[in-house]
């Protein structure tokens, strides 16, 4: 074991000086002495104890330790409650957030399948409208003489486009007037007096003697009547009083 110092030896514990003699050599020592620093006085005859020293100073470094291990594991613990707490509140979101889409997609798909409720009802009503307003056209039509052939044609057209000839002939046929002949006589169907005529687009023109470039308009009417000879129907059958007197 080492050597335990003696406290009286002035080599190892010198005394305080008050200032260095004259010619002695300074050494590092001597310099710090100059500014008034020295070590403690250990009274004489106690023993310095070096192993008690270092103890209580591991002891002290120790508790510093600890000290600074606990704060780390308290700051740990608080830390993890915090991202234990953060956690909790992620999946809380979360599920919260699952439901509200969860929610809006029932919402979508009862407003999607309103909508198609709501179209499907509107196509079987103006399908039924449409059947309706055919019903009443055909039956119309139906009922207008020469139209059934035309009916025929057209329900072997159906579903497909029609052409122009075709459309063209549909409106001629349907501004065609019907010849009402059952009840004509012999002589009325060859002379062709009471037949109906067809309104002409302009009437007849006839050059003016007086000015041959300007025609002069002149009413249809048969030489052997007179317009201002008052009309005799009294003993003018029914069809006669329809289409007028036989002119002889």
């Amino acid at each position: 074991s080492p050597k335990t110092p003696n406290p009286s030896d002035p080599k190892f514990f010198p005394q305080e000086r008050s200032g260095p003699d004259p010619g002695e050599d300074l050494g590092f020592l001597g310099g710090i002495w100059d500014f008034g620093l020295a070590p403690p006085k250990i009274p004489e005859g106690e023993r310095v104890d070096f192993d008690d020293i270092h103890r209580k100073r591991m002891e002290k470094d120790l508790l510093e330790l600890q000290t600074l291990i606990d704060a780390h594991f308290e700051q740990r613990r608080r830390e993890e409650e915090e991202l234990q707490g953060l956690m909790e509140r992620i999946e809380r979101r979360r599920a919260e957030r699952n439901e509200q889409l969860r929610t809006r997609n029932e919402k979508e798909r009862e407003r999607q399948a309103r909508l198609a409720e709501e179209k499907l009802r509107k196509e079987e009503e103006e399908a039924k409208k449409r059947a309706e307003d055919d019903a009443k056209k055909k039956k119309v039509l139906s009922a207008m003489p020469h139209f059934g052939g035309y009916l025929a044609k057209a329900e072997q057209r159906r579903g497909r486009r029609q052409t122009g000839r075709e459309m063209k002939l549909r409106i001629l046929a349907e501004r065609k007037r019907p010849l009402e002949i059952e009840n004509l006589r012999e002589d009325e169907l060859r002379w062709g007096s009471k037949t109906p005529k067809i309104p002409q687009k302009h009437p007849l023109k006839i050059p003016d003697p007086r000015d041959p470039k300007k025609p002069k308009i002149h009413p249809k009417i048969h030489p052997k009547i007179d317009p201002k000879r008052p009309l005799e129907i009294e003993n003018l059958r029914e069809d006669e009083l329809r289409w007028g007197p036989k002119i002889s």
